[in-house]
């Protein structure tokens, strides 16, 4: 008991000294929930680890019948998961998931947070945790269960391109039949601020001499009456 105690109030130490802020909260872990293919066709069934869904299908894919037929079974983390932190293909072959618990276990230590995983039949193709996106502490945002770095999700099942914007007008775009990250957009930099300006100012100035030398041609050449 003594030993738990310490190694709390070690945590606790490393997340004043680090800087990071902790805010308490209070996840109510999901029912069973489901989700079914555009065509109708597949049904994608998600069922805590609890005795008190046990007669609920396991965590996986199925063909849409009465019973569900299995197609595949995916592991099933054992955190809180919520109906909207998932993002699937027409088919449901292919899904991303976004954890909200994800500070779960993982004491002091930001870079053990998980971001998000991609999925492709069944298993994990791709793992990004928030510091392979973020890399400023600042735009984090702890509590007890999770750290939050984003803001909102736009997904488009047509092309399965997931857009997560994150603060400071940044984001980061993921094909998610592949797990690859295929855009990333930010705000301008005060280096490429200055540069543009500077560009600007030379092009301005450039047109001012310009000007002003065929002002001086002008003048030397108009007759005199």
């Amino acid at each position: 008991m003594q030993k738990v105690i310490v190694a709390a109030l070690a945590a606790l130490i490393l997340l004043i000294v680090s800087g990071v802020t902790v805010h308490a909260d209070s996840l109510v872990p999901s029912p069973p929930f489901y989700f079914v293919s555009e065509d109708g066709s597949r049904i994608f069934h998600f069922t805590p680890i609890e005795d008190t869904w046990a007669h609920y299908p396991p965590t996986g894919l199925y063909y849409n019948t009465n019973p569900p037929t299995l197609i595949y079974l995916v592991e099933n983390p054992c955190m809180v998961i919520y109906a909207e932190s998932f993002f699937f293909s027409h088919d449901l072959h292919y899904f991303a998931w976004i954890p909200i618990a994800n500070a779960i276990g993982i004491g002091s230590d930001v870079s053990q947070a998980t971001a998000v995983v991609f999925f492709a039949g069944g298993q994990i193709q791709a793992t990004y945790m928030v510091t392979d996106i973020v890399h400023n502490m600042r735009d984090l945002h702890r509590t007890v269960s999770t750290v939050r770095w984003h803001q909102h999700e736009e997904f488009c099942a047509d092309s399965n391109l997931l857009t997560i914007h994150m603060s400071g007008y940044r984001t980061v775009t993921f094909d998610i039949t592949t797990g690859l990250m295929i855009d990333r957009t930010g705000p301008i930099e005060w280096r490429q601020a200055l540069l543009i300006a500077g560009v600007i100012l030379s092009i301005f100035l450039a047109y001012l001499v310009i000007k002003q030398r065929s002002q001086r041609l002008y003048d030397t050449r108009r007759p005199e009456y």
